[in-house]
């Protein structure tokens, strides 16, 4: 998966049927993965085994959250579409991927006034920090990688045990 997003060029439709694709041979493999972790007979191997299906496994929700998130999303609210998310659904998203990196919010105002900037979400008189989701995207596509690298890595150290 990694290849097919760091070559560029790829729409949704392409990025979505990859991931839906990888997501079911995974979630066979996901199962396989757990079986095979119970196989070893060590303690230390047994837990390095679960580590990288645990890796494995956040790797593949991050691509599969990132398919949410390819391209502006309508704003019903507003009529209007949008290409960022504000910081309460940003927030929800670090909470259950501890591993993601932290973003740069969008700018609120370019007059450094209080007046919310086309890129802030406006709630109970306070401007709220609001971040681009194409940098949402490759942020989890980044955090993904990082996830298939540890597990290759735990992998090859199962290797030498």
């Amino acid at each position: 998966m990694g290849i097919v997003i760091s070559a560029g060029g790829i729409n949704l439709f392409q990025y979505s049927q990859r991931v839906t694709d990888a997501l079911l041979k995974f979630k066979n493999s996901e199962d396989g993965c757990k079986q095979a972790a119970t196989k070893f007979s060590e303690p230390g191997k047994k837990a390095l085994a679960a580590e990288v299906c645990r890796h494995l496994g956040v790797a593949m929700g991050s691509y599969v959250l990132a398919k949410e998130y390819f391209g502006p999303k309508y704003n019903e609210v507003y009529d209007e579409e949008r290409d960022w998310l504000g910081h309460d659904e940003y927030a929800r998203i670090k909470e259950g991927l501890p591993g993601l990196e932290d973003l740069s919010p969008v700018p609120s105002s370019s007059s450094g006034t209080d007046v919310p900037g086309p890129y802030s979400e406006y709630y109970s008189g306070h401007v709220y920090k609001a971040y681009y989701r194409d940098d949402l995207v490759k942020a989890l596509w980044r955090l993904a990688d990082r996830e298939c690298q540890t597990a290759k890595a735990q992998i090859d150290q199962l290797d030498q045990m």
